[in-house]
């Protein structure tokens, strides 16, 4: 056994008193074949030091000792992963340095020890060090570099200060005088300045460079092009919290042909231009090619393909025309994504890359039927050919044997038949599975129930009939289900959900049974969409545990009983939308309900608060909503006259308001809307309604509202309806203007408007007597005029986007203004001019 030194074990053994102890001792840690410590052959004094990945322990917050000064010898010390906070400036007294590896990894163990220096823990004597050639403080939160750290350091040559995104400002100006540099990694920092302003071309001998994820601008630094023995180029700028505007770099991304030796590329995230056609000069050695998420444009190199080919993404360009069949003879690609483009076409065959893991194809044009050719990838991992225009069946070759398989997304494509069943004992990796917004039909294969580790299912907008399978009732793993818009029928199974269960739609079915409180078991859930079924019974009490709650959609349904009064813990925390609309909920929504979340979140119901909306059928069919319907057969009414745009109801069933103006209604009123004796609003304006009004109208003592205009009804005006009115305190004039009624001073139309053929009626209702027009005619303009346009009526004015009414105003004005005409004679012009029906236009009758 060589020992070290006796001096050096002593500082050794006081700098890292609790490792040493841990790993045997101070002989033991001193003797070379254990790997800790390196000795120099002649004099035993330590050259070396390794304790990477061991946690020091060290008694002063992990700040290293001055003492190290006294290791005089030192050429290499390795502390990547140890827990040192700071190292002391006596350590630049270590005139021999050549490595300082001081580095961090992050595992994800958040009990591996850290490096972290980000209270200037690092000296910045270190830039003296003479013969430092090697420096990695890679993830250690450091905050701060002067411009000229690196103004001694000429023998440097790998430097990795990758992953601190507090250094920001320019790039040091002082790695210039790094001449030898081989590899540079400045990756994931925040240095900002213009990207083409630092001299690249005096780090002539680089290798590695990667600059990627910091906020850089500018251009393609052209002096890059001189750097020949490049083997590394990062320079994609998608920082971690978005894309940044000072982040991105543009214009046109030159030709890179001449970097003979480079291997991996990467330059996506930015706004780079132009074509790419130069890549396919590059297949002797290109490896790793991401242009991803730039604006070239062009087609996709015909020779983009070689056997050394491992990674290339392109997707979110711009890129057209066809994917060339030449691409498929890549065949040791692992992934290719070129998603996300305007590709047309089929897909070429791609069976000879048999080492393919990841393929996405997404959000292109793409045609034709899916290749059956997925066996030849046993390695695959993720398949997205989602957002395209497939057609055909789903092959079963799909899903097949691939062990490894993670996710499968066909969703947004035109394919057809049934989903087939899978090897769920080979499959025991599929975890993401989405067929949505397809024309697929038949049943939920059963095995997609016995998938194992399966989280995320998305089956909506498709045809697919009958019971979602039992054999989901084993699966512990869902997070997000989506059955949407299908003919699902049956009960919800009794899935066992955990905590991390997020979602369920299944929205526009025929489900049935109660809502299961097993949704509610877990405190996870965010969303749940269950409307548009034939649910039933009461809201279970437990929806008050779904503390995460964020969308729940429970309308149309039928659904019992009152709000439990648990949902009070949940109504505070945001839901956005909340819908139980269209149930037979009973009781009183409790009023901060209604602030929180409005009436119409409630409407459709039951509940017996004033002013909401409640259903026909709150006790059995309407006899008023079946009356409607009988009369009125062109108006959608909608399923128990749930169209409350026309008519409201009470909880007895019957009409409180009819708002039906403007529907192209004709014939006569009929009699029975007498009978709606609880009317308060009643609207017919704005139709071709004929004969004389019912008297039954009288009989609606509750009336506030009654709107009769711009019809075509005729005789006088029941003395019933006038005695309602009266006794009401209101006019009744208004509320017949416009029609041809034989009542003075209620502004009737014209004889010839009254007897003109109509689109809807073979002829009108004459007003009889004939009523003089005398001065009538030209005062309503002139009061319509003013109240609309807010002003008299100059022949220069327009009426905004209505020509014809323009025409029709003029023509009144020109040739009527201060006559007196006896419009009973029918005829319809005078001077020649026709006097057009204007109708509704522009709001001018």
């Amino acid at each position: 056994m060589v020992a070290c030194d006796p001096n050096d074990q002593n500082t050794l053994n006081s700098i890292f008193p609790n490792v040493i102890a841990l790993n045997g001792g101070i002989a033991t840690v001193c003797e070379s074949s254990n790997g800790y410590v390196t000795l120099d052959a002649s004099t035993q004094r330590i050259k070396q030091i390794d304790f990477s990945w061991l946690n020091l322990r060290l008694d002063n917050n992990g700040a290293i000792s001055s003492q190290i000064s006294n290791l005089a010898q030192l050429t290499y010390l390795e502390l990547t992963n140890s827990g040192i906070t700071s190292l002391p400036a006596s350590i630049c007294s270590l005139s021999n340095i050549e490595v300082l590896n001081l580095g961090s990894t992050d595992t994800g163990n958040d009990n591996e020890p850290v490096n972290r220096f980000s209270n200037n823990g690092i000296p910045t004597c270190i830039g003296t060090l003479p013969y430092l050639r090697h420096l990695n403080l890679t993830n250690t939160q450091l905050t701060s570099l002067p411009q000229n750290f690196f103004q001694g350091l000429t023998r440097m040559k790998k430097l990795y200060l990758n992953l601190n995104p507090g250094l920001s400002g320019s790039i040091p100006s002082s790695l210039t005088n790094c001449a030898d540099i081989t590899d540079l990694n400045l990756r994931g920092c925040q240095f900002s300045g213009r990207f083409d302003s630092f001299p690249w071309s005096t780090l002539s001998k680089l290798t590695f460079l990667d600059v990627g994820a910091n906020r850089l601008s500018g251009t393609f630094p052209t002096s890059i092009l001189s750097l020949t023995k490049l083997v590394h180029l990062g320079i994609d700028f998608q920082t971690t919290d978005g894309l940044k505007e000072d982040g991105i770099l543009n214009g046109e991304l030159p030709d890179l042909s001449g970097l003979v030796h480079l291997k991996y590329l990467d330059a996506h995230g930015n706004r780079f231009t132009g074509s790419i056609q130069w890549l396919q000069n590059m297949m002797a050695n290109l490896t790793f090619v991401d242009l991803s998420q730039n604006h070239v444009t062009g087609t996709i190199p015909v020779g983009l393909h070689s056997n050394y080919l491992e990674t290339l993404a392109l997707n979110n360009c711009n890129l057209t025309g066809s994917i060339p069949m030449e691409l498929g003879q890549s065949v040791n690609m692992t992934s290719l994504n070129l998603g996300n483009n305007f590709l047309t076409g089929t897909i070429p065959d791609l069976s000879p890359m048999t080492r393919l893991e990841n393929l996405n194809l997404n959000q292109n044009y793409l045609n034709g039927t899916i290749p059956t050719y997925w066996a030849n990838f046993p390695s695959l991992v993720a398949v997205d050919l989602s957002n395209n225009r497939f057609t055909g069946e789903v092959p079963a070759s799909v899903f097949g044997n691939h062990t490894k398989l993670q996710l499968v997304d066909l969703s947004k494509n035109l394919l057809v038949g049934t989903l087939p069943e899978l090897n769920y004992t080979a499959m025991q990796m599929l975890k993401r599975v989405n067929f949505e917004f397809n024309r697929l039909t038949g049943a939920i294969p059963q095995s997609f129930g016995r998938l194992t580790v399966l989280e995320s299912l998305k089956l909506g907008y498709n045809d697919l009939e009958g019971a979602i399978p039992t054999t989901f009732e084993a699966r512990t793993t869902l997070t997000d289900v989506s059955l949407d818009y299908n003919r699902l029928n049956g009960s919800l199974p009794n899935i066992p959900i955990t905590v991390y269960f997020r979602s369920l739609t299944a929205s526009s079915n025929q489900l049935s049974g109660s809502i299961p409180s097993w949704l509610f078991s877990q405190n996870g859930i965010q969303k749940l969409d269950l409307a548009n079924n034939l649910f039933s019974g009461m809201i279970p009490p437990q929806i008050g545990s779904a503390v995460q709650l964020k969308y729940l959609d429970l309308s149309n349904n039928s659904l019992i009983g009152e709000i439990p009064s648990s949902f009070r813990t949940i109504s505070n925390q945001g839901i956005n939308p909340m819908k139980l609309t269209a149930n037979f909920l009973n009781g009183t929504v409790d009023a901060a309900y209604l602030t929180t979340f409005g009436s119409i979140a409630f409407a459709e119901n039951c509940f017996i608060n004033n002013g909401l909306i409640v259903r026909s059928n709150c006790n059995g069919p309407s006899r008023h909503c079946g009356l409607l319907q009988e009369k009125f057969p062109t108006v959608t009414f909608g399923r128990d006259c749930i169209n409350y745009d026309y008519v409201k109801f009470n909880l007895g069933g019957n009409v409180t308001e009819l708002k039906m103006g403007s529907l192209g209604l004709g014939g006569s009123i009929p009699e029975e809307i007498g009978t709606f004796l609880n009317l308060t609003v009643l609207d017919f304006s704005n139709n071709t309604f004929n004969g004389t009004i019912p008297s039954s109208l009288g009989s609606l003592t509750r009336l506030t509202s009654l709107n009769l205009q711009n019809n075509f009804l005729s005789g006088l005006i029941p003395s019933s309806v006038q005695a309602l009115l009266k006794a009401l305190g209101s006019t009744f004039s208004s509320a017949f203007f416009d029609n041809c009624l034989s009542t003075p001073n209620t502004n009737q139309k014209t004889n010839y408007q009254c007897n003109r053929p109509n689109a809807t009626t073979t002829t009108r209702a004459s007003p009889s007597p004939a009523v003089p027009c005398n001065n009538v005619y030209d005062s309503q303009f002139e009061a319509i005029y003013q109240q609309q346009n807010g002003g008299d009526y100059k022949p220069e004015n327009k009426v905004p986007g209505d020509a014809f009414a323009q025409e029709w105003v003029a023509v009144k004005y020109r040739k009527y203004k201060g006559m007196r005409q006896n419009c009973g004679n029918g005829a319809g012009s005078v001077g020649g001019i026709v006097i057009p029906q204007l109708g509704r236009r522009a709001g001018v009758r």
